[in-house]
């Protein structure tokens, strides 16, 4: 589960995210 706090972390985090082959998931705060 991950949480971005901002635009850049919400980038770096995504990008992680599609690589790892494990499930994931993406809250976008509002």
């Amino acid at each position: 589960v991950v949480l971005p706090r901002g635009p850049e972390q919400a980038k770096g985090l995504l990008l992680a995210c599609i690589r790892d082959p494990n499930p994931i998931v993406f809250f976008e705060p509002k």
